[in-house]
C-alpha cells in the first residue's frame, strides 16, 4: 500500500538560512586557525621551547581538525535518492 503522508521515509534535517550561513562561516575560520596553529607549531618546535608552550598550540590544531571533520559530516550534501 502506498504511504501518501510520507511517514515511512527518513529525511535529513534541512538547514535553515541562519545555520547555513553560520556553517559557511565556520569552515574558513577553522581552516585559518588550523594553518596558523601549524605555522606556530613549526616555529615553536624549531626554537626548542618547553612543552608547556608547544602543547596548547598542538591541541588547538587538533581541535581544528576535529571541528572540520564534524562540520563536514554535519553539513554534507546528501544525494536526492537517499
Amino acid at each position: 500500500m502506498n504511504d501518501y503522508h510520507g511517514t515511512d521515509t527518513v529525511h535529513a534535517p534541512q538547514a535553515t538560512p541562519d545555520t547555513d550561513a553560520r556553517g559557511k562561516l565556520v569552515r574558513p575560520l577553522l581552516w585559518l586557525l588550523l594553518v596558523l596553529s601549524l605555522a606556530c607549531d613549526v616555529v615553536i618546535s624549531s626554537m626548542h621551547v618547553k612543552l608547556l608552550v608547544e602543547l596548547p598550540v598542538g591541541l588547538i590544531g587538533f581541535s581544528c581538525i576535529v571541528g572540520l571533520v564534524v562540520h563536514h559530516y554535519r553539513y554534507q550534501r546528501r544525494p536526492l535518492g537517499s
